[in-house]
């Protein structure tokens, strides 16, 4: 299911990956999933919170999105979009599916147009553990979810909601695909700064800790 966005009117094209409620309007926010659907029919979102099945957590109003899996073409032309972000999405993909989706990030980005990746990092979340040798939010940060909360019957209705970690990488792994996809050099940034339009209202703060961030410029 996918939704297509007309972008001849606008000066600059700036697309979000997974946006999730973070997103911006003004951008082509895609996402995808249950939550994604959940967006667009509030009511409904509104009971599943009261009935226990989401938590309060989700009850914020997202931007303007497009329903559309990021693992499957784009639906937008060759060498049209001038930003792309993605934050906190290629965790929950595999290893294949990432170098899919940045080979599509490459195929729709102008020359010299740029891809921002937030991640995130292992070598970040270890160095948290070791100093407050909490294991239970060691384990949420690396299987993505709390496991205890998704237990029994209602347990496995709320995975419909969620999508865990899948996989975990480093400049040296991006480096590589960002090489296969024809992206050319990728540079460590830190949390708000760096070329990205907009870097600043799109980091998540609260995500900061414990995360790295890449950008990567189209040949």
């Amino acid at each position: 299911m996918s939704e297509y966005v007309s972008i001849k009117e606008m000066k600059t094209v700036n697309v979000n990956l997974g946006s999730g409620p973070g997103g911006l309007n003004g951008w082509i926010n895609y996402d995808y999933g249950c939550l994604a659907i959940l967006s667009k029919v509030k009511i409904i979102r509104k009971l599943l919170i009261y009935g226990g099945i989401l938590s309060k957590e989700y009850d914020v109003d997202w931007p303007e999105i497009v329903l559309h899996d990021i693992r499957k073409p784009f639906p937008l032309k060759r060498g049209s979009v001038d930003n792309i972000y993605c934050s906190h999405v290629l965790e929950h993909m595999s290893f294949n599916e990432t170098k899919a989706i940045f080979k599509e990030c490459c195929r729709v980005l102008k020359r010299q147009g740029l891809l921002r990746v937030v991640l995130p990092d292992l070598e970040k979340i270890w160095g948290m553990y070791k100093k407050t040798n909490r294991v239970d939010v060691f384990m949420e940060m690396i299987l993505g979810y709390r496991k205890e909360d998704y237990v029994g019957l209602v347990g496995r209705f709320k995975e419909l909601f969620i999508r865990g970690h899948q996989s975990f990488y480093d400049l040296k792994s991006l480096r590589e695909i960002a090489r296969v996809a024809g992206l050319g050099k990728v540079v460590e940034v830190k949390y708000a700064k760096g070329r990205m339009t907009d870097a600043g209202k799109l980091d998540n703060r609260n995500q900061k800790s414990e995360s790295r961030y890449y950008e990567f410029s189209k040949i």
